[in-house]
């Protein structure tokens, strides 16, 4: 059977891979961005009324102290994997949403009044959501608590599945994973291999990035969702 090329940060790879295990099928784990923890100031919790996570980066980055958190900050969540980790970190008043920014800005809009403070940890700035929450008259705060560095520490490996014929399927799970891979492939001369390979990508926004490769088929989840992630993979691995 063909093995799995999992492109997720380490962590998140090996859960994955985990997963995968469950149902008799073979990963290989090449991350192709690194997560590192930035040193932020200490926060004053006081100061703000929604706490914005995009991302179980920012929840696992983010020093605080949730206990001392009032019951009246509204936290918002992108995706139930990042609620779920936010939920095992102790928060309450956790409001979802489906996995990607325009449903967020869908679902927080009622909660939104002049001169509210919103702040997300995250790794870089956000501008549409910056320019969003201006409409609105709220304020927002970026706080960079990690870095996400395009990485590839293992490039004979990873040319090496790129070239066989019987290693098939390929996940990615961001943008910015989508744009790290294919500067890997350009770098190594690899996408011509590209076109005999499965990618299962997470949403839409990942499927475009990678349609500068040419020809090749590509497989969205029908929700931006480890779980839909998973079954398009058991789906491929076993066809």
């Amino acid at each position: 059977m063909s093995k799995v090329l999992l492109t997720r940060p380490t962590f998140d790879g090996l859960e994955t891979s985990k997963v995968l295990q469950t149902f008799n099928i073979e990963s290989l784990c090449i991350p192709l961005l690194e997560i590192k923890k930035k040193i932020h100031n200490p926060i004053l919790y006081s100061e703000y009324d929604i706490f914005l996570f995009t991302s179980k980066n920012g929840v696992r980055n983010f020093k605080i102290d949730v206990k001392k958190l009032s019951m009246d900050k509204l936290i918002f969540a992108v995706g139930n994997e990042t609620k779920n980790l936010l939920l095992d970190h102790g928060y309450k008043n956790i409001i979802s949403t489906d996995g990607n920014l325009e449903n967020l800005k869908k679902g927080i809009i009622k909660y939104l009044k002049k001169d509210l403070k919103i702040l997300h940890p995250t790794s870089s700035i956000k501008n549409d959501l910056k320019n969003f929450f201006f409409k609105y008259q709220c304020k927002y705060f970026h706080l960079q608590c990690y870095s996400a560095l395009k990485v590839n520490k293992n490039k004979s490996l990873f040319k090496k599945f790129m070239i066989s014929k019987n290693d098939k399927i390929v996940t990615i799970y961001s943008s910015l994973t989508a744009r790290s891979f294919i500067n890997e492939v350009k770098k190594l001369d690899l996408v011509r291999f590209c076109k005999n390979k499965i990618f299962i990508v997470i949403s839409a926004n990942v499927k475009r990035e990678l349609e500068c490769l040419g020809l090749c088929k590509i497989e969205v989840a029908k929700k931006p969702i480890e779980n839909e992630m998973i079954n398009l993979v058991i789906k491929n691995y076993k066809g």
